[in-house]
């Protein structure tokens, strides 16, 4: 019998190979059009060291729903193909969310900083800052937090042939 170490790799692996490639270029995209917005939004003075605030509430708000929307529909598929495992299926949700909303955030932020801390130009030095955030808090959540979940949630026993449903 497989224990929660063993599951959580099993898990993971599938996650990894099916889901990372769609999910990467979405939370992408996320942060490339929030930073792409707040640039554009500090270049024609929309955005402003007074109402900065409120524009990055905003950006924020609409990245909890986009979060809130594809962590569902991803744990929602994680949880059907991993034979209807609730652990697995909210352990996928918040990852996803965590890092639609860290995107959408950095994305928004690193022209904010930028511009009105460093004085520099948003539009050349953002991206680095909001990518490199991206993939380190990214690969937190996928990957310790979920682990740390699965572990709380309790050994799972599985057979050692259970392969995630996929069949050769």
């Amino acid at each position: 019998m497989v224990r929660t170490r063993e599951l959580f790799i099993i898990y993971l692996s599938f996650y990894w190979h099916l889901w990372i490639i769609p999910n990467a270029l979405a939370y992408f995209f996320v942060g490339l059009q929030a930073g792409s917005l707040a640039t554009r939004a500090i270049s024609h003075l929309h955005v402003t060291k007074e109402n900065y605030l409120k524009w990055l509430l905003t950006e924020i708000k609409v990245a909890a729903i986009l979060g809130l929307g594809m962590g569902l529909l991803i744990g929602l598929i994680a949880f059907q193909a991993s034979g209807f495992d609730y652990g697995f299926g909210f352990v996928i949700f918040v990852a996803n969310f965590v890092c639609v909303l860290t995107s959408g955030l950095t994305g928004t932020l690193a022209p904010l900083v930028f511009t009105f801390i460093f004085h520099q130009d948003a539009g050349k030095w953002g991206s680095l800052l909001g990518t490199a955030f991206q993939d380190i808090v990214g690969a937190f959540a996928m990957v310790i937090f979920s682990f740390h979940v699965l572990e709380m949630l309790g050994p799972v026993e599985v057979d050692a042939d259970d392969v995630c449903g996929i069949v050769p």
